[in-house]
């Protein structure tokens, strides 16, 4: 978007304000967006009158509330002026969502794959296919796709296109605007926890500043979500499982020592729990079974595995301390498959906490668990992606321009 101080910035914030108000409070009246927005009535007219010309918006009737006179006409976001494609990237599947343009899931479906497969480009061009399907199934032209939006593990960068760095794949990169080329600059991908962590701080309401998502399974992620604005809220996806604790400690997956994630991913746990050589990796990705049989002979008393469990929240928490130290206390939720596991670390999180000085003199923060990571994923890509798609394209018009074209 251009610079507000432009008379055509100004025009292009003011209908990215009208159309935030309509995703906030649904269908509304025209006082109802002008109060939300806080833009002088006319001003609203003329948007919300382009807005409805161009198919965006449509008019609602809604009966009168007293069962007599003519019903209220509303302003609502128009479900068929774009549709938008979700895909989720597990180390166990691939999920494939399409959303509508005021946010209604239309089809879903997932793909399961092999994470023994290393083949990025095999597992690329089975994606593309399988995006194609997506459109199929909706009968669309994959060119009525607006936008398409991935959330995965592992390390993200490349303008937001390429997924630098996974588990599976080692350095094997993958440029998905490369491989979506028939979406110019509609392509995006995100570390999942970012939106995990944007998601709660969104939930948390407008005086919550910070927070933070930490996701435990056999990868270690974090995301941090910070609020700038009323409804600006800043986002990253740090690799802080592969911030070492330890120089030359135990083998990670992405080759260094010491990482965070060599002590507190599943397979270091694993690890650790049968004094394995810290050389050696026993496995990438370790069956949920045998966590849950190695978390019950904890819970049974078996100390050795007990001491597992406890040195991964010691890495873990050492970690958000000094994190902490550096942007002080803020509220934390786990989330992920290791928060089945996670009343073996709780007590660790706590006493460590304890002993940080910024947060002993300001507060304690919050530990929060939330075992539905794939919902609070994919609830906050869709929030935050059409809020972009109404910012970049709805609001400046590029959709209008490309359909006219």
């Amino acid at each position: 978007m251009k610079n507000k101080n432009t008379t055509e910035g100004l025009r292009h914030y003011n209908r990215a304000l009208v159309l935030q108000s309509l995703r906030r409070l649904g269908p509304s009246s025209h006082t109802e967006i002008a109060e939300d927005s806080t833009l002088a009535s006319g001003t609203v007219s003329v948007i919300t009158t382009e807005l409805f010309e161009e198919g965006a918006i449509r008019k609602e009737e809604k009966p009168s509330t007293k069962g007599r006179g003519r019903p209220r006409v509303l302003l609502a976001l128009n479900p068929v002026f774009a549709r938008l494609a979700f895909i989720h990237i597990s180390s166990s599947e691939v999920e494939y969502s399409l959303v509508s343009y005021n946010n209604v899931l239309l089809d879903r479906f997932q793909v399961a794959r092999s994470n023994s497969a290393t083949d990025a480009a095999a597992f690329s061009d089975q994606v593309r296919r399988d995006l194609f399907r997506l459109a199929e199934r909706s009968e669309l032209h994959p060119s009525e796709i607006a936008h398409i939006s991935i959330s995965t593990k592992g390390l993200v960068g490349g303008g937001g296109t390429r997924l630098l760095w996974s588990p599976v794949f080692g350095d094997s990169q993958i440029d998905f605007a490369e491989l979506f080329k028939e979406w110019p600059e509609r392509v995006k991908i995100s570390n999942q926890t970012g939106f995990s962590a944007h998601a709660k701080l969104q939930a948390a309401g407008p005086f919550a500043k910070q927070h933070a998502v930490l996701s435990l399974g056999d990868s270690i992620g974090l995301g941090i979500a910070n609020r700038t604005g009323r409804e600006d809220i800043s986002y990253q996806a740090p690799p802080f499982g592969h911030m070492v604790h330890v120089e030359d400690g135990p083998l990670c997956r992405c080759g260094s020592l010491g990482c965070i994630e060599a002590y507190a991913g599943f397979y270091g746990i694993l690890r650790s729990a049968y004094d394995a050589p810290t050389d050696h990796i026993p496995a990438k990705f370790i069956p949920k079974e045998q966590m849950d049989q190695l978390a019950a002979d904890a819970r049974a008393g078996d100390q050795r595995i007990r001491f597992a469990f406890r040195q991964a929240a010691d890495v873990l928490t050492l970690g958000l301390s000094r994190l902490m130290t550096i942007h002080g206390p803020m509220a934390i939720t786990i989330t992920g498959p290791g928060v089945a596991y996670f009343d073996l670390m709780e007590e660790h999180f706590k006493g460590h906490f304890e002993k940080n000085l910024r947060i002993r003199v300001s507060h304690m923060p919050t530990i929060a668990v939330e075992k539905d990571e794939p919902g609070l994923v994919f609830s906050s890509n869709a929030m935050v992606s059409l809020s972009t798609f109404d910012s970049e394209y709805v609001a400046t018009r590029q959709i209008e321009r490309a359909r006219s074209a």
